[in-house]
């Protein structure tokens, strides 16, 4: 027994119907959000790059002190990281804008 073509098939040289493809396009306001949400993301970073080397500077004045046992090792260590620490902080808020005294 053989099969015999299949009924209702037309040419295969014809074009299928198919959708149109349509790509979301956002508006406005979620652009905005989407660059508030970058430049979020670079301060943080940077204020995160701040902490690391607080951490670091903090980490190398602990091991010199307990090395040396001289406590103005440690003092100086903590002194600066708390200043850079503190700039940082300074930086994060001058980014963001805002705030008391900005002029309204």
């Amino acid at each position: 027994m053989t099969a015999g073509p299949a009924p209702n098939v037309g040419p295969a040289e014809e074009e299928r119907a198919q959708a149109p493809i349509r790509w979301p396009r956002p508006d406005g306001v979620t652009l905005g959000l989407i660059v508030v949400y970058v430049v979020g993301l670079i301060i943080s970073l940077a204020f995160s790059f701040t902490l690391i080397g607080v951490l670091i500077m903090l980490g190398a004045s602990i091991v010199h002190y307990r090395r040396e046992h001289d406590p103005s090792v440690f003092t100086l260590g903590g002194v600066s990281a708390v200043a850079v620490l503190i700039g940082g902080i300074i930086l994060v808020a001058t980014k963001l804008g805002g705030g008391i005294g900005q002029g309204g």
